[in-house]
Parts: structure tokens; sequence; C-alpha cells
């Protein structure tokens, strides 16, 4: 079981990083809302949307990674879960390899 807390990821920092990035990108959005009209007689339609696909994919790439890693860690935890003799059954068959 120790073995299993050594190797969660830690997922308070990815929380608050995600609530990180997802604040920057409402923000830079909000941004977006207060200066429409400004941003369409200047024709900035191109920088901001650049400016807000760039956010967004930022968030996307983090949640993605955070995904992964509670996917991971699951399988871990299902591993670490399993009866000894199963699990001495799978290091004989690992040794085998």
């Amino acid at each position: 079981m120790c073995l299993v807390r050594a190797l969660t990821p830690p997922f308070g920092a990815y929380t608050a990083m995600s609530a990180q990035l997802v604040g920057s990108f409402r923000h830079t959005h909000s941004r977006l809302n207060e200066f429409a009209e400004e941003i369409a007689f200047l024709g900035g339609e191109e920088t901001e949307k650049l400016l807000l696909e760039r956010e967004y994919g930022v968030v996307m790439k983090h949640e993605n990674r955070v995904l992964r890693a509670r996917w991971w860690h699951g399988c871990l935890e299902e591993v670490g879960q399993l009866p000894i003799n199963q699990v001495d059954w799978y290091q004989q068959k690992c040794r085998e390899l």
C-alpha cells in the first residue's frame, strides 16, 4: 500500500493548476466580450481568436494530462488490491518472460 501512495500523482496540485488555467481562459473570454465592438471595428478578430484558442489549448492539454494520470492511478490501485496469490502468480509469470 505504501508503494501506491508513493506513486500517487499530486492531484491537489493538478486541481489548483486547472483552476488557474480555467480562470485565465475565462479572463481572456470576458475581455473579448467586453471589448467586442472595438475588436470588430479595428479588425482584431484573428488576433483575439488566436489568443482564445491558445488559452483553450493549454486548458485542454492540462485536463487530458490529468485524466491520463487518474486513469493510470486507478489501474495501479486495482493492481494494489489484488489478493496476494494473484500477485505471486503475476510476478512468477513476469519472471518467466
